[in-house]
């Protein structure tokens, strides 16, 4: 690809630092937040605290000139790790990025359904086509070849992993949502996305009911909007998560199977297209 990105890393150390005063900030003598037990007590089952984002080194992008910054929104992270900091989580996610490969490639392992529709996500997002060649999971950035996965925020909604205790399928109660909205608005007010992802008709129900975001219930049939974040803003994209399966109608929603579903080339494709010809950024495949 052409030299059209430019990364900021200090701007996202600054971004960085404020998440972790935030973090400092909500916790109490004995907890991390001071709704901790008002939300383990909701779920009568494995409970992961004080779970944080990942938020790549080359997050505080400029694409032409104009900011262009990334955010996948998430359910909760669902890994039994409790007190996984942003340093932890980055670890995991670029180790899923560089010793991984969107399917099993021996001797490399596959991602897991959730990490490849986000693959598939940010190569459309960052100019790519779908698809599972390794090579097209890279930008150029001072002419050094970065991963995508270094390049975007992955924030999800619930700070804490209700689990049933043998998947990592979510269990939460509106508890928790409701204490999680503060503290995800305020993390979308420090990392100040230019392009959001919601991945989840759950996560954008909760958005909207607690007011993280201004958005109504029920995303436009065109999945996209435009939303305001204090004095940025933001394109949004409503999703089903990529390891759906199907809705009251039948219809199949997975995007995280392989480079090939359904869902992904009828619409999530179509509608990343949309989003960046609206953004002004023509998204040629390489």
């Amino acid at each position: 690809m052409s030299e059209e990105f430019e990364s900021d890393p200090l701007a996202t150390k600054d971004r960085r630092d404020a998440l972790q005063k935030y973090f400092e900030s909500i916790a109490t003598e004995d907890a991390f937040c001071s709704s901790f037990a008002d939300c383990k007590k909701s779920h009568n089952g494995a409970f992961y605290e004080n779970q944080q984002p990942h938020v790549g080194d080359h997050y505080d992008l400029k694409r032409r000139g104009r900011p262009f910054r990334v955010v996948i929104v998430g359910q909760e992270c669902g890994d039994p790790q409790a007190n996984l900091t942003m340093e932890e989580r980055h670890r995991i996610i670029l180790q899923s990025g560089i010793e991984c490969r969107f399917l099993k490639e021996p001797p490399w392992p596959g991602r897991n359904p959730h990490m490849r529709g986000t693959t598939s996500a940010l190569r459309l997002l960052f100019g790519y086509d779908v698809g599972a060649d390794y090579c097209q999971e890279f930008i150029s950035i001072s002419q050094e070849k970065t991963h995508v996965f270094d390049c975007f925020a992955l924030v999800n909604y619930l700070m804490c992993s209700a689990v049933d205790g043998r998947t990592t399928k979510g269990r939460s109660k509106s508890t928790m949502q409701n204490s999680c909205a503060r503290h995800f608005r305020a993390i979308l007010r420090i990392l100040e996305p230019t392009v959001i992802i919601v991945q989840g008709k759950y996560v954008r129900e909760w958005i909207s009911t607690y007011k993280s975001l201004q958005i109504p219930l029920q995303p436009p049939r065109c999945l996209i909007e435009h939303v305001q974040i204090e004095t940025t803003e933001a394109i949004l994209f409503s999703f089903s998560h990529p390891s759906s399966i199907r809705d009251q109608l039948g219809n199949d929603l997975n995007w995280g199977r392989n480079h090939q579903t359904k869902y992904l080339r009828d619409t999530v494709v179509p509608t990343i297209r949309e989003g960046l010809s609206r953004l002004g950024f023509a998204n040629t495949a390489c």
